[in-house]
């Protein structure tokens, strides 16, 4: 049975083999399956009487795990949805090859290969809050080079800024899983940080949607610099 570390999608000919580091976090992962009576062609299975038992079976094998069986839409847990050709989800690394042997030695379905990818950790509110505190100068200086524009009418959007800098500077947290839900702890934090850049000044806003970067003229009339920000933040000025 092949284990895969899936992570930056890179061609099945130049992926590693994934080995459990045993740092006891959570990964997500894809178990690729072939299932009795399915037709990859046509998307469906042949008989009902297929179909019934796959999910039968499937569902047992989640729950005799301890996992919920879900799509993962505002999950805080290991979950995993069941699909013909994927059982996939975000599961304890270390019942990833439990999971995969227990699929293969299923009545409906068999293991293909299994697709391991990004590490998810349990990290409390108040640890997260200091991490992402460690990253402000970091974040700050991000979204003010990324909001400069060519013209002082042009601006951008602060909610897709905000996406963004979630996605370039948010730890996976299984107890908060921002990449389904937009509005977790990273997204409110970041959204924190453009308010305070706007009520000081650093940042344009219009219409309370769209920000931008202030230019060099601007900068020199309001007193704004930028490099001496980013120095003040990491002082934890």
């Amino acid at each position: 049975m092949k284990y895969y570390n899936a992570i930056g999608n890179r061609a099945y000919s130049q992926r590693e083999e994934w080995v459990d580091n045993g740092n006891g976090n959570y990964c997500n992962v894809y178990f690729r399956i072939d299932t009795i009576g399915f037709e990859c062609v046509n998307g469906c299975f042949d008989k009902e009487d297929d179909r019934k038992a796959f999910y039968e079976e499937a569902t047992k094998i989640i729950s005799k795990f301890g996992i919920k069986e879900s799509s993962g839409f505002r999950q805080n847990n290991e979950y995993l949805y069941a699909h013909p050709q994927n059982i996939s989800g975000i599961v304890a690394k270390s019942k990833i090859k439990a999971v995969a042997e227990a699929i293969d030695n299923s009545d409906t379905m068999s293991i293909r290969w299994v697709d391991v990818y990004e590490e998810y950790a349990f990290i409390s509110d108040d640890d997260y809050k200091e991490i992402l505190d460690s990253k402000r100068a970091e974040i700050i200086r991000f979204i003010t080079e990324n909001c400069r524009t060519k013209r002082t009418n042009l601006y951008h959007s602060s909610f897709s800024v905000a996406v963004d800098v979630q996605e370039r500077f948010k730890e996976n947290r299984i107890n908060d899983i921002e990449n389904i839900n937009k509005h977790g702890m990273t997204y409110k934090y970041i959204v924190g940080v453009i308010k305070w850049l706007v009520e000081n000044n650093y940042l344009v806003t219009a219409k309370d949607e769209y920000i931008r970067s202030l230019n060099k003229t601007e900068q020199k009339k309001n007193r704004i610099n930028y490099e001496k920000l980013y120095d003040s933040i990491k002082k934890g000025a």
